[in-house]
Parts: C-alpha cells; structure tokens; sequence
C-alpha cells in the first residue's frame, strides 16, 4: 500500500469508527450536542478503552476501496469479478444494517441474528424482512438490480464444472451470463443502497446522526 492509498485508508477508518463512538458517547450522556471540539477530545480520550471499543457494534467497511477495485476490474476486462465484488459489499453493508436493526432494535441475540442471515435470501432480506423490521419499502427496481448481481455472483462462486467433448472446446461461450452493468452502474447501486440503509438506521436511532454532525466538530 502506497502513502496514498494508506492515508485514504486512515481516513475512511476515522470516519466509520468516530461517529459511533460519538453516537455511543451522546446515547451514555457522556457528550452532548453543543460541546465544542477540545472538550469532544478530551471526552473521547477520558471514555474510549479497549472495553469501550470491544462493546461498539459498527462494522468497518472500507467503501472506497472496494468502489476502486470495481473500477479497476472493468478496466481490465474482467467485469464478472467487478460484479463479484459488488456482491461481496452489498452482502457486508446488508449484514450490518441488519445487525443493528434486529439486535438493537428488536432485541435478537446474537445467535439469532446470525441464523436469521443464514437463512434468508438477499431478495427477502430487501423485501418482507426490510419491511417487517423498518415499516419501509426498498423500490423493485433496485432489489431486480440486485438480484441480477447476486446471480452473476453466485454463477461464478458456486461454478460447477461441465464435461465437455473435444469438439465443444473451441465453444468460448461461457455458462455465466455476461453483467448488463458497467461500472458506473454497479457503484451507483451500492450507493442507491447504502443511502437506504443510512437514512434508515439514522431514523430509527437518532443518535447516529448527532454522532456524525459531531464528528465534523473533529473533522
């Protein structure tokens, strides 16, 4: 990893893990809205341990490098591993919105949260799980772009092997549909969705939102 790369990396870090300490700080009374940006500092500094860290439930999920290496796959031609990737992240961001939701909202534990991930399909997820949980809809039209990524993905993952005959092997057709997305395409559904999720989980608890807008006090 290039200084670049690794500074881009630090930042993504603070940006994901700040606000929810923030937040978590804001839901124990330990900060408040109108504290300034020294007394912020001084509070995460006097709260913040290794217990503290260890009980935080947000998960790290470095956006922008996975948003580069969908880039990068296409412009190498390998638009099937772009479309893998994509899979990868919008099965990550999924479980994380949900572990907070089902978890902290609902009370699962975490047994249950994990058997209930296991079990259900990335459709259902979107659609009766989505509403059950939220009192919300994700439009159709994304969770067809979805699905359509998952079973590219899931082609390519779970590859079966065919048996071919000598005359077949000059065939290059490939048993695994070709992604209909480019990658512009494929990183605006990532968007699309975590923007649900986001906007989801800041309405249900209104302490993420009051965690981010103090971290632009550090930022």
């Amino acid at each position: 990893m290039d200084y670049e790369s690794e500074e881009i990396f630090k930042k993504e870090l603070l940006d994901c893990i700040l606000p929810a300490i923030l937040a978590t700080l804001y839901q124990q009374g330990k900060v408040t809205e109108n504290m300034d940006m020294n007394t912020l500092r001084k509070k995460i500094s006097e709260n913040v341990n290794e217990k503290f860290i260890g009980s935080l439930t947000t998960a790290v999920i470095i956006s922008d490098q996975f948003k580069n290496a969908i880039i990068d796959e296409f412009q190498l031609g390998r638009c099937e591993v772009a479309t893998s990737l994509t899979g990868v992240y919008i099965e990550q961001i999924t479980n994380e919105f949900y572990q907070s939701i089902l978890q902290n909202k609902h009370g699962f534990s975490l047994k249950n949260y994990n058997d209930c991930m296991k079990s259900i399909t990335i459709e259902g997820k979107l659609t009766w799980l989505f509403q059950l949980s939220t009192s919300s809809e994700v439009d159709y039209g994304l969770i067809a772009k979805v699905k359509k990524i998952y079973s590219i993905r899931n082609k390519i993952v779970h590859y079966k092997p065919k048996t071919e005959t000598f005359d077949d092997w000059n065939n290059n057709d490939s048993d695994v549909d070709r992604p209909d997305l480019d990658a512009n395409e494929l990183i605006h559904v990532l968007e699309e969705l975590k923007s649900i999720y986001d906007k989801t989980l800041e309405k249900v608890f209104p302490s993420i939102g009051i965690g981010k807008e103090l971290y632009k006090k550090l930022d």
